[in-house]
């Protein structure tokens, strides 16, 4: 299973930042990272695509206080999660 993040920001610096903060407990959520991407010509608009260990630990993660302070210190002005298997 797979985990798609969009999130938009209005200060890509900041995300970063925050985003790298937040490593620690992407693992102990079960996540690694596969891939980062931002849309060309804007870097405010960014994607993540995990791989997923535990389904239930990842929707944790998702759903924390703590994923919430970072949305907010990050800048992220909207966000789109995604579970994904294979077809």
């Amino acid at each position: 299973m797979q985990l798609l993040i969009q999130n938009t920001t209005n200060d890509p610096e900041a995300w970063k930042n925050v985003f790298e903060t937040d490593r620690e407990a992407q693992a102990a959520a079960g996540l690694s990272l596969l891939q980062m991407w931002h849309a060309e010509g804007d870097p405010n608009a960014i994607w993540l695509l995990f791989e997923v260990s535990d389904r239930d630990r990842a929707q944790a993660w998702v759903d924390s206080p703590q994923s919430a302070l970072h949305a907010t210190r990050a800048g992220i002005i909207d966000s789109a999660v995604h579970f994904l298997q294979i077809a």
